[in-house]
């Protein structure tokens, strides 16, 4: 989108009951190119809840000239369910995502 294909990778990650989302893109973002991760949050099949690199933990969204991104570890308990999901978004001093909405 915007003036550069971004192609990446997107990943939920787990470590002892904790999951995060990662995103990593295979080139560094062309300007006016960001690049997030949204990790979503399922109980009894309804989204209860989003995080996104810019949630608290995590460490920001990508930026022009930068490859990744990751949101905070969350603790997961064994009714829950995760999804990762990678955005590609073009702005020119921030990001414009409309995909990633955090409504639970």
């Amino acid at each position: 989108m915007g003036d550069g294909a971004a192609v990446g990778a997107v990943q939920l990650c787990k470590s002892s009951g904790y999951y995060w989302g990662y995103v990593v893109f295979y080139d560094a973002m062309q300007p006016n190119n960001w690049g997030q991760v949204r990790l979503d949050r399922y109980q009894g099949g309804s989204k209860v809840a989003a995080y996104t690199c810019d949630t608290v933990g995590g460490n920001g969204y990508v930026r022009p000239g930068q490859t990744q991104c990751w949101t905070s570890r969350i603790s997961g308990g064994s009714s829950d369910k995760f999804q990762a999901l990678g955005y590609s978004c073009y702005g020119s001093s921030h990001p414009s995502c409309p995909d990633v909405n955090l409504d639970a």
